[in-house]
């Protein structure tokens, strides 16, 4: 990986997704952010297949 494969949001995506990733809120990351939109939020956090399974399993019955 090279600096062609980063841009000026790179540290900004790592925060946000770190933060989703250690549980917090949406809501608290956009107030982190300052994103007036949620869906603006959502676009910087990246979710594996992995959390995707690991969540379906948390609320199957």
């Amino acid at each position: 990986m090279g600096l062609d494969d980063c841009s000026s949001h790179s540290g900004r995506r790592t925060l946000l997704t770190n933060a989703s990733n250690a549980g917090i809120n949406i809501r608290t990351i956009q107030a982190i952010a300052r994103h007036s939109h949620l869906n603006t939020t959502a676009r910087y956090i990246s979710v594996t297949d992995t959390q995707i399974k690991n969540a379906v399993n948390l609320v199957s019955v």
